[in-house]
């Protein structure tokens, strides 16, 4: 925390002084009380600050595989299934009650860092942010005590969540709570990078047994009458549909060379 130093107060007046707070990567999530001491000539002023400290979020918005339900719905117009549908036109409204409430269900526990909320003109004045794991049993995981409606982003620190809820606690307007949508985003890793997918294993091919051709005494290339051994080393692939070549003359003395095996070796998968 950086000092701050130039700053004049009138007499009497008040002045607002930016402070800059930064938590190490390591510091765990948590509320944290921070003193802060103010010197002015032979004045001091100590104040103490509630900084909140929560963990980077990442990816991508979860809400649209979320299945969203409510306390209630104004009408059937207005459902609670629009805070996932990633339709800007529709919207969720409850009835004109303070403890209504709307909620997203995740296909699978996750750990939760932060939700956006963009608020229709019936917005929240004050609101909770629970999570559960069942959907029975909910945990507190931030409070607004101020809200101002439009885009609110709310951080935070909820592991093991598959459900997360916005509960109503005061109306802002005498109409009910209304939201155009709900966007949900997990914690990052730790080393700030997306994990790769696992590779399936790699299994190395079979290469066939080749058996070497033997010559014949009629001086066909081949190791059974009639058919013999393919130009591809491999026994018992039937021969081609082409007449046989002529057979040799009485004073050859050699049926010319051995004809070698010409399959295709086997290569072994490259690694990723």
């Amino acid at each position: 925390m950086a000092p701050v130093t130039g700053v004049s107060v009138p007499r009497g007046g008040k002045v607002g002084v930016p402070l800059l707070v930064t938590a190490g990567p390591q510091t765990p999530s948590g509320t944290y009380q921070v003193p802060v001491v103010f010197v002015a000539g032979q004045t001091t002023v100590r104040q103490v600050l509630q900084v909140h400290v929560v963990p980077p979020t990442g990816g991508p918005d979860l809400a649209i595989t979320a299945r969203a339900t409510s306390s209630a719905d104004e009408t059937p117009a207005f459902p609670a299934s629009a805070v996932a549908d990633q339709d800007p036109k529709s919207r969720w409204s409850s009835p004109a009650a303070d403890d209504a409430w709307v909620q997203l269900e995740l296909p699978r526990a996750t750990h939760l860092g932060s939700a956006v909320l963009h608020w229709q003109a019936a917005y929240a004045a004050s609101y909770k942010l629970q999570a559960s794991a069942d959907g029975r049993t909910w945990t507190t995981v931030a409070t607004v005590e101020d809200g101002s409606g439009g885009n609110e982003t709310v951080r935070f620190d909820a592991p093991d969540a598959k459900f997360l809820r916005m509960q109503g606690v005061a109306r802002a307007t005498k109409y009910g709570y209304s939201l155009w949508g709900v966007e949900l985003y997990a914690v990052a890793p730790a080393d700030g990078a997306a994990q790769p997918p696992v590779a399936p294993p790699v299994t190395a091919p079979v290469t066939p047994p080749v058996t070497a051709p033997v010559e014949s005494s009629g001086g066909t290339p081949g190791g059974a009458p009639g058919g013999g051994q393919q130009p591809d080393g491999q026994a018992g692939v039937p021969a081609p549909t082409t007449p046989p070549p002529p057979a040799p003359t009485p004073s050859a003395t050699t049926a010319g060379p051995t004809p070698q095996p010409t399959g295709t070796p086997s290569k072994q998968p490259e690694r990723p």
